[in-house]
């Protein structure tokens, strides 16, 4: 008896150690990978991060993200507007672009929104079209300027440090471009370069390892790496915006 009871107190014990130490591998759910996931900051950090009110784009502007994030910066300088009355009353939109027998062909993406914002299958715009709605919903209050060739570290020493957030076109979750489209301007001789997943997000603030965003494709405050953020910076011709009031 006593050696049946010491058998059956080690087959437990061993039951015990098994499911301790395996239960994780083989009873854990299966999650499917996020696309974009906030990537948590330490507040330990040395950082700079403007208080900048978050608007997420999602469902009503799957494609409106350059309307979102200026939208965000207009709320940060106090005005009241939703980016349904900032896309209705003063976004200029075009046709998406579209495959012809002589190449893929569009209106100019720096004059229009090509698309429709509300739609998955939009596309996007270029600065200078937010840089038209801007001044279009506010003439006389604010200023706009769209940037070129402005390094990620300028943006921050110029704008950010000076409580200045930028518009950032890059790309979404700053992956390699997926899909590159060499694209004529209608009616010109203008072509341009489409490069997917093309995103625009919002510059808040850095770290010394990282870029802070108001991404209005992610909820809070998103970290991406310096070198990351820099290079789909570059894919897409390093192209921003900064919205500025005027002096009185």
């Amino acid at each position: 008896m006593k050696i049946t009871r010491c058998y059956a107190v080690a087959v437990f014990l061993f039951t015990v150690f098994i499911t301790y130490w395996t239960e994780p591998y083989l009873f854990r759910e299966t999650v499917a990978p996020i696309a974009y996931t906030r990537k948590e900051i330490s507040m330990s950090e040395k950082q700079v991060l403007l208080s900048v009110p978050y608007l997420s784009q999602l469902p009503d502007y799957p494609t409106g993200c350059e309307s979102v994030s200026a939208v965000m910066v207009l709320r940060y300088y106090g005005y009241n507007l939703s980016p349904k009355t900032f896309i209705e009353r003063c976004l200029l939109c075009a046709d998406a672009p579209a495959e012809t027998e002589a190449g893929w062909q569009s209106a100019d993406p720096d004059e229009y929104f090509l698309g429709d914002p509300s739609s998955p299958s939009g596309w996007g715009c270029f600065p200078p079209v937010i840089e038209n709605a801007v001044e279009a919903f506010a003439p006389g209050q604010l200023t706009s300027q769209s940037l070129s060739g402005v390094s990620p570290e300028q943006l921050c020493r110029d704008y950010i440090d000076n409580g200045i957030p930028v518009l950032f076109w890059a790309t979404a979750g700053m992956k390699e471009p997926e899909d590159e489209k060499l694209i004529s301007v209608s009616g010109s001789d203008k072509t341009y370069w489409w490069r997917a997943p093309m995103h625009c997000l919002l510059l808040v603030g850095y770290t010394e390892d990282d870029y802070l965003f108001q991404d209005p494709l992610v909820n809070g405050v998103t970290a991406y790496d310096k070198n990351a953020a820099a290079k789909a910076y570059r894919a897409q011709g390093e192209k921003a915006l900064v919205i500025l009031k005027k002096q009185a």
